[in-house]
Parts: C-alpha cells; sequence; structure tokens
C-alpha cells in the first residue's frame, strides 16, 4: 500500500474516530438530560408527607410518573445504552485499526528511508561508473592515436 493511500486511510480513520466519539458524547449528554428531566419530574411530584416512612423508603425514583412515561424512558434509556455500547465497540475496534494502519505506516516509512537510501548509494555508484566510462574512453581515444608497435 502506498504511503499516500496509508495517510489518506489514517485521516479517514481519525475523521471515523471524532464522529464515534461525537456520537458518544450525545449519547452521554442524552442520558445526563434524561437523569436530570427524571430529577425535575421528581422533584415536582415530591412523595405526601401523609405516607408513612415505611413506603417512602420503597418507592422508586420514577414512582410519579405514568406507567406509560415509565416505560417510555426505561426503552429509550435501553437504547440509548445499547447505542452507547456500540459506539464503544465500534470505537474499540476503530483505534485497534488505527494502531495497526500507524504500525504500517512506520515499518513503510522505515522501508522508503531505506530505499531512498540505496537509491542515493546507486546514483553516486552511476555516476562514478560513467566518470570511470569516460577516463576509460579518453584512454582508448588516446590509445587509438597512438604509434602501433
Amino acid at each position: 500500500m502506498a504511503l499516500e493511500e496509508l495517510e489518506a486511510l489514517s485521516r479517514s480513520m481519525v475523521l471515523h474516530l471524532r464522529r464515534l466519539i461525537d456520537q458518544q458524547d450525545k449519547g452521554t449528554k442524552l442520558i445526563v438530560d434524561l437523569t436530570q428531566e427524571r430529577d425535575y419530574l421528581q422533584a415536582q411530584h415530591p412523595p405526601s408527607p401523609v405516607k408513612s416512612s415505611s413506603t417512602d423508603s420503597t418507592l422508586s425514583p420514577t414512582s410519579s410518573l405514568s406507567s406509560e412515561d415509565k416505560q417510555h424512558l426505561a426503552v429509550e434509556l435501553a437504547d440509548t445504552k445499547a447505542r452507547l455500547r456500540c459506539v464503544k465497540q465500534e470505537l474499540e475496534e476503530k483505534t485497534e485499526q488505527l494502531v495497526d494502519t500507524r504500525r504500517e505506516v512506520d515499518q513503510l516509512v522505515l522501508e522508503l528511508q531505506k530505499v531512498k537510501q540505496e537509491n542515493i548509494q546507486l546514483a553516486a555508484d552511476a555516476g562514478s561508473a560513467q566518470a570511470y566510462q569516460e577516463e576509460l574512453d579518453s584512454l582508448w581515444f588516446a590509445g587509438a592515436g597512438a604509434d602501433p608497435l
């Protein structure tokens, strides 16, 4: 894989990871918003003081909500948690892919440096060979003009 392709892939993965992090942040914000909404609803409908303390301790935090509201909130919370788990899993997978790609890029960079060094050496050898060829040609030309024995 070419270095440019790996760099493009790395940039693409970074953008994808940023999107995943944004999705995770949105999921977390949704959970916080739902929790705040639940707390607000609890504050709006405090338990009546007439009830005994034993019943107060057994009441759930959403006891003032209708069963339909409770069910809706439970479904929404479960859905949000499921999405959050999926996003976390995807983030872990993409992070592993990014680490693997970075390693591959590092290896290719090292290989590229070796090839560049070899190219420099070959260019120097080619220059030397050309100089030797020119010297040989001049000696041959000089020898051709000399008197034969």
